[in-house]
């Protein structure tokens, strides 16, 4: 099994839809990771939306929030494949929405700079005032999505190419 074949394996058994092509441009070109090693993170660009679950805790002694959080509030969140936080606006699904202490919600983050995640350890921590106020997981259809947005644009074939080219040859 090819090194490339390996990451995409292990990207898949994470739950992750990934493309082979974004799995390479993660790692060094032709090194295939030593055996027993993890798969290398995946890096995603800036200001690029990516589909998250958020959970906000309530007030606790030394964690939580009293207060709801709303459309583009920003909090710096700490994930898997990072040591550093990262300023995100956490974007509702509409603008008027919040999300109360104690709540779950879908929503979308954008992040100021590029952020790593490790294989299969889609989750962060979400911090404000110097303590951490709640936690997420990236959703694998955001995976999927900013993948697809990555990997270079295929052209659809025409009905009279297809039928003209041998069927070996594709």
């Amino acid at each position: 099994m090819s090194g490339l074949t390996r990451r995409a394996a292990a990207w898949a058994a994470a739950g992750l839809a990934l493309s082979a092509a974004t799995i390479a441009q993660t790692s060094t070109p032709g090194a295939a990771p030593p055996a027993g090693e993890p798969a290398p993170t995946l890096i995603f660009p800036a200001d690029t939306p990516v589909a998250v679950q958020v959970s906000l805790w309530p007030l606790g002694l030394n964690s939580g929030r009293d207060s709801p959080v709303f459309h583009n509030f920003m909090a710096q969140l700490v994930f898997s494949g990072e040591s550093a936080p990262v300023t995100c606006a956490l974007r509702m699904p509409e603008p008027d929405d919040a999300l109360a202490p104690g709540e779950s919600k879908a929503l979308a983050i954008r992040c100021a700079l590029p952020f790593k995640v490790a294989p299969g350890r889609p989750e962060f921590q979400m911090r404000a005032g110097g303590k951490v106020i709640g936690k997420g997981q990236l959703r694998a259809a955001a995976l999927a999505q900013v993948m697809a947005a990555a990997a270079p644009v295929k052209t659809a074939e025409t009905p009279a190419t297809a039928a003209s080219t041998p069927s070996g040859a594709r």
